[in-house]
């Protein structure tokens, strides 16, 4: 178990690394919530799309765990008003987009790089795929009682994500196939992604809305964070 609990703390300031020299310029703080595995099912598989990619949770919802860290630094820094920038990369990608759609008001600017599953703008998709309704009953291991999932989403949540300046970034080698799911584009990352963008854009003109997301495809690079990152900073200084 300690070791478990090492590698999720091991993996969350991995994913800090590249971002710290950037945060000293600009004097920003940098957070990242370590989700593990017995609350937030990170590499084990939690029936019903259950763990943190979804914004689930054992005991807490993982978007909420993320608010309760910003509360406690509120507490420390009283004018903070609570909103940030949003980072992630693949699974953490996922999060990422799910929490931008959630909770859009929160979120200053977003860059993101190549989540396999987005939220679509499409009623047919459920719940964290798209716009449909999503119920069920959640196990969680070591729990006597299911855990029971309502999930209503509502179109308002992707309006107001569109509206957040946001750059969805993918390498251009990123073509590994991924389990193909009707609607939500090609089975790759970059087609996913792709696919993602001009369907909220669509999204977002049909219901008279100005859509802020961008794609880009960066030249010669794979599913790799660190070659990604230089392309998300520049984003999120344009945005400071």
């Amino acid at each position: 178990m300690f070791s478990e609990r090492k590698t999720e703390f091991i993996a969350a300031q991995q994913m800090l690394e590249p971002w710290i020299n950037f945060a000293d310029e600009q004097g920003l703080t940098l957070v990242a919530p370590v989700f593990d595995n017995a609350a937030f099912s990170v590499t084990q598989k939690a029936s019903g799309d259950g763990g943190y990619r979804g914004l689930f949770g054992r005991d807490i919802p993982a978007d909420e765990y993320l608010h309760e860290i910003i509360a406690e630094f509120q507490i420390r820094n009283q004018e903070y008003d609570g909103r940030f920038y949003l980072v992630g990369h693949s699974a953490g990608a996922q999060f990422a987009n799910r929490y931008l759609i959630r909770h859009a008001s929160r979120v200053i600017a977003a860059a993101y790089s190549a989540p396999a599953w987005l939220a679509f703008p499409d009623k047919n998709l459920k719940w964290p795929l798209g716009m449909g309704r999503r119920t069920y009953s959640q196990n969680w291991e070591g729990r006597s009682v299911d855990q029971k999932i309502d999930i209503q989403p509502s179109p308002d949540w992707w309006l107001s994500a569109a509206a957040v300046p946001s750059l969805l970034i993918v390498g251009d080698q990123d073509t590994t196939p991924i389990r193909h799911v009707n609607n939500i584009g090609g089975d790759n990352h970059v087609l996913r992604a792709q696919f993602w963008v001009s369907s909220m854009q669509e999204f977002a003109k049909n219901s008279g809305v100005r859509c802020n997301a961008q794609f880009k495809l960066v030249p010669n690079v794979g599913h790799d964070y660190k070659k990604l990152v230089p392309d998300m900073q520049h984003f999120i200084k344009s945005y400071l």
